[in-house]
């Protein structure tokens, strides 16, 4: 028996007892699982999404020389599968050779990464293209309406106006596999967490049998002290207002959402949200981060200045480093104890010489900039990047720090900071403690410089209690303690290209419907849209947003748009066959 017949007898049933349905429907979707098999390839795929399409994709650089498509890899020989040792693939990850080894010029691949990619092999290389074990039925923008407005009116009156919705439907009409959208999910469930000022870790709720329509309350996350949702429409681009004349039923129930949540868009895009939100302006506006970070430290009731003098080795810890691996040079960390946990602070330099030598100036550096890692009252963690003035910044500049184990080594704060802090606060060796200790005639306060630079023992001790801390905080959102980061992999998806099935499914139509306007519609053709009607179409994202009103619009009212374009012709002198530009000779020859 299907779940969907069994869901369409329960809707029966308790349509005759007058039942609430949503638990139920709840509990069928939770009941989904992907196979051991498809579950290891989803994994796998994560990877090669994270580390290696940038250079292997559809269009990546080096995709002739290795396109990371699954036939194209067992084609080749690059996976032979069920055996890892005989696969280049594979070896290409293992080899010493810094030439040789993928990715290439990046660091290696962390070993639970490799033994993914090994344990995948193993099982035979299952395609991470096998879809979902649901039956895939297309949901319709009605019955993504429909499943909206039951559930909103289901809440008291009073609460409606906080209620909002994230949806993945396209994702689901698009094909993509229940592994994959398990996936979105955990970036969903992460990062909304993740832009909350909420005492606990609140989960966006499934209403819809296939689990594609979330629900979420603004007060869990604060949103609505800071007006949250109004910053995130005014930057979402795909909002479908239902103008076409045979659409009327839809715009008048959009209407009833609009009235009853008083919000201008009801739902938003899992993936533009887990893609857009992670990154300023908006993760700055919906943490409501202030501009400097001494307003920061002021609200999570961090003193740093007294801490330093009064407290060090009590309220404050201090360690520092020439190799922190992000860092061009010095790196000194601090952590203070802050309202909600830790709140740890670099301070990074873009030269070694003179006041930014950590290890002569242990207590009186010069530094040029710094990143900030604060604990949430959930647990989880926020980031802040700042200039040497405590001023916030969007970016870090390169010279200063850096990541070289991303495609963009730019630190962008919030994404960069996700896709590294994968297991919550980095440890550190600390080398500027023992640099104290056997100076005999330093020119600074040598006694203050050790209950600051504390043992190694202690400052291990404070990292793990903030990554336990975290631990407990990122599993509660559903996410993998030192997985493949759901955020930072789907931004890098998002980013890629759109083809036919999903951009059909963007505007609420099945694939073939919508290539079939398209072959029909010549304001849909002047756009650029007959590419993805070629084997393989795609359209690049950023000419899919930037024509996204123009597309809505060609498909509400084709008769206004259904025109050739008329191309005016250039002057010509009567009879003449070719046009002469000058019109002073032009005039001569005439």
């Amino acid at each position: 028996m299907s779940k969907r017949y069994l869901i369409s007898n329960l809707v029966g049933i308790c349509k005759q007892h007058r039942i609430v349905l949503i638990g139920i429907l709840i509990f069928i979707a939770g009941s989904q699982n992907v196979y051991p098999q498809q579950q290891i390839a989803v994994d796998t795929y994560a990877i090669f999404q994270q580390s290696c399409l940038i250079c292997h994709g559809l269009d990546g650089a080096y995709k002739e020389s290795l396109l990371m498509e699954h036939n194209a890899l067992i084609e080749k020989g690059s996976v032979v599968p069920g055996n890892p040792d005989a696969s280049e693939l594979y070896s290409r990850l293992l080899t010493t050779d810094a030439a040789k080894r993928m990715p290439l010029g990046q660091p290696q691949l962390p070993v639970q990464s490799i033994n993914t990619i090994r344990n995948w092999i193993l099982a035979g290389a299952p395609d991470w293209a096998i879809t979902s074990t649901t039956d895939g039925d297309f949901i319709s923008p009605a019955e993504i309406l429909n499943t909206i407005e039951t559930h909103l009116m289901s809440l008291a009156p009073f609460d409606r106006a906080f209620a909002r919705y994230f949806t993945m439907t396209h994702l689901y009409n698009a094909g993509e596999s229940v592994g994959i959208l398990q996936e979105y999910r955990k970036g969903l469930y992460k990062l909304v967490n993740s832009l909350s000022w909420g005492s606990t870790v609140t989960n966006p709720q499934p209403i819809d049998p296939q689990g594609t329509i979330f629900y979420i309350d603004l007060r869990h996350y604060e949103w609505d002290r800071n007006d949250g949702w109004t910053q995130i429409e005014s930057a979402y681009p795909y909002h479908i207002s239902f103008d076409a004349p045979e659409q009327s039923a839809l715009k008048e129930q959009l209407g009833r959402l609009q009235t009853e949540m008083r919000t201008d868009i009801p739902a938003i895009h899992v993936d533009w949200f887990v893609a857009q939100a992670s990154l300023p302006p908006l993760y700055h506006d919906l943490l409501s981060l202030p501009l400097t970070d001494r307003e920061l430290e002021t609200r999570l009731e961090v003193d740093v200045v007294r801490n330093l003098t009064n407290a060090p080795g009590v309220r404050v810890w201090r360690g520092g480093t020439n190799n922190s691996g992000v860092s061009n040079h010095n790196r000194v960390i601090e952590r203070h104890k802050s309202q909600h946990g830790a709140y740890w602070k670099s301070y990074d330099f873009a030269g070694s010489v003179g006041t930014q030598n950590i290890f002569t100036h242990p207590l009186s550096f010069t530094h040029d900039g710094g990143e900030v890692i604060f604990n949430l009252p959930n647990g989880l963690q926020a980031y802040y990047v700042t200039n040497a003035s405590g001023f916030r910044l969007d970016d870090a500049p390169i010279n200063i720090v850096s990541n070289p184990a991303a495609s963009d080594p730019t630190v962008r704060n919030g994404l960069s900071c996700f896709g590294c802090h994968t297991e919550g606060m980095k440890t550190f060796e600390d080398e500027v403690r023992s640099v104290i200790e056997s100076n005999t005639t330093p020119a600074y306060d040598k006694a203050q410089a050790l209950r600051l630079y504390v043992q190694q023992s202690e400052m291990d001790a404070l990292l793990q209690e903030d990554t336990d801390r975290y631990r407990v905080a990122l599993e509660a959102t559903g996410g993998e303690f030192g997985g493949i980061e759901p955020i930072s992999r789907f931004h890098e998806v998002f980013q890629g290209t759109v083809d036919a099935a999903y951009a059909a499914a963007v505007v609420g139509l099945e694939t073939e419907a919508f290539l079939e306007k398209i072959r029909e519609n010549v304001g849909l053709q002047n756009i650029g849209l007959l590419v993805l009607d070629s084997p393989n179409g795609s359209m690049k994202r950023d000419a899919w947003t930037s024509n996204f009103r123009d597309i809505l619009f060609a498909l509400d009212f084709p008769q206004l748009v259904d025109k050739t374009p008329v191309v005016p012709e250039p002057d010509r002198l009567p009879g003449a066959f070719v046009h002469i530009p000058d019109l002073n000779l032009r005039a001569a020859i005439a």
